[in-house]
This record gives C-alpha cells, sequence and structure tokens, in this order.
C-alpha cells in the first residue's frame, strides 16, 4: 500500500513534491558543482583573460603595463612567475583592454593563482584564487639543456626523453607571398598538411624574404603596421590573432 497516498491527499502531495523539487533544484544549483576546478593536463597550456586599461594602436602597453601571476602547487612547491600580454580585444583588433596569461603545469595535483601584480590598478588582484586540477598526461614537456650529455651540447625533454628531431620548411609560410606575389595557399593548410608528419611548428617573425604587403607583426610609433624588428615591443594584435592563437 502507498502509505504517502493514503495520508496525503492529492493537492497535499503536489505542494510538497513541488517543495522537495525546487529544494533540491537550488541546492545543486548553489553546490561547489558548479565550480569544480577545470582540468588541465601535465605540460599543457591553461590560458586566463583579465581585463585593464584600454590601449590602441598608438599606446604601448607591452611597456607601459606591467602584469605578473604567481601560481603555486598545492604541496607548496613549485612556484612559478608568470607574466601576462596585452591581446588587443581578445578578438584580433589592435585596440581594447584585454590581457591574457597563459600557464603550463608541470606537476600533477591542484594549482593556484596566488597573486595578481600590475602597475596598474584595473588589473591588480584579479583571478586571484582562481586554480586548475592538473591531471597525468603522455606530453613530453619542455626542452631543456642535457647538462651530463655530450658537455651540455645535447637537449633533453621534461620527463628525460631524447626526441629525434626532424622537420621541413616552408619559406614565408606565414604572408602566403613569394617573389610573384600571392602563393595562393594558406597557412592553416600548410599546418594542416605538415601535421601527418609533424607535430610541432616554430617560425621566426622577423626577416621574412617576402613579407605580405600589407599585414605586419609590428606597430611603429605612428600605429602603421610594419615587419621592422626594432618595433618588436610593439606587437600588432591583429596579425598575432590570425597566426599565431
Amino acid at each position: 500500500m502507498n502509505i504517502f497516498k493514503k495520508i496525503y491527499p492529492p493537492d497535499v502531495r503536489r505542494v510538497y513534491f513541488f517543495g522537495v523539487t525546487s529544494l533540491v533544484t537550488f541546492i545543486l544549483s548553489t553546490s561547489s558543482f558548479a565550480s569544480l576546478p577545470e582540468k588541465v593536463q601535465l605540460y599543457d597550456v591553461h590560458e586566463i583573460t583579465l581585463f585593464g586599461p584600454t590601449s590602441g594602436t598608438l599606446d604601448n602597453p607591452t611597456v607601459q603595463v606591467d602584469l605578473a601571476t604567481m601560481w603555486r602547487h598545492e604541496s607548496g612547491q613549485p612556484v612559478y612567475k608568470i607574466y601576462g600580454f596585452w591581446d588587443g580585444d581578445g578578438k584580433g583588433k589592435p585596440s581594447g583592454n584585454v590581457f591574457k596569461v597563459r600557464f603550463c603545469p608541470t606537476k600533477v595535483g591542484k594549482w593556484t593563482l596566488v597573486k595578481t601584480t600590475s602597475n596598474k590598478q584595473e588589473l591588480n588582484g584579479q583571478k586571484e584564487g582562481h586554480s586548475v586540477i592538473c591531471i597525468w598526461s603522455s606530453n613530453k614537456g619542455f626542452w631543456q639543456v642535457d647538462k651530463d650529455g655530450a658537455e651540455g651540447r645535447w637537449y633533453k625533454r621534461s620527463d628525460g626523453s631524447h626526441p629525434y628531431i626532424v622537420g621541413n620548411t616552408m619559406y614565408s609560410f606565414l604572408s602566403e607571398y613569394d617573389d610573384k606575389g600571392p602563393t595562393g595557399g594558406n597557412i592553416a593548410d600548410d599546418i594542416g598538411r605538415n601535421s601527418h608528419y609533424f607535430n610541432k611548428v616554430r617560425f621566426s617573425i622577423t626577416g621574412d624574404r617576402y613579407p605580405h604587403p600589407e599585414e605586419k607583426p609590428f606597430l611603429d610609433d605612428s600605429g602603421k603596421p610594419t615587419e621592422n624588428g626594432n618595433f618588436s615591443h610593439r606587437p600588432n594584435p591583429v596579425w598575432f590573432y590570425h597566426r599565431v592563437d
């Protein structure tokens, strides 16, 4: 026999169930389940976004704005100081108030952003307390000098391995221009086709033999795009957004 049906009339049962359902919904919506730290693989990149003073093409936020974050492992060590960078509006525009910090965990466990410091009040303290959970992965980690091998002339990865380096050379692939003009290709296709054989891209943003006639990696003092390396302290967010990110 259903005792609940016997004791409570239909109207009371409806009110009771409505109350229980609302209570459960409230508990779930306000519980920690909604704010569990993001999981990040070992030696992968975790990016956070901060908002600071607005800068444009005539400003120089790379020099004018100091931004540093401190990340600590739950065991107390290691602690890393990671600098942030200006990223325009975060969507490839040359003006905005978006700053990014990219952190790479080197140890499994919980990592917390314990301090954010800047010479700009808008950025001070942002995201402090933000945490991620680093989980194990097969990523090999950073390139390091192997001081024990070949008198320091050998390189290894963080996991101690010594990968054999082989690759392909693509001249001026970032500009997609040669001495005759546009090549007809695009960066995504270049990288996609090579990814069947190679899994890393290294490139130079200066000294391009056939630079793009309009899109440049830097901004000169007048805010005009340029490939002149003397202005490398003034990166052009438009160029980097379409090519690097």
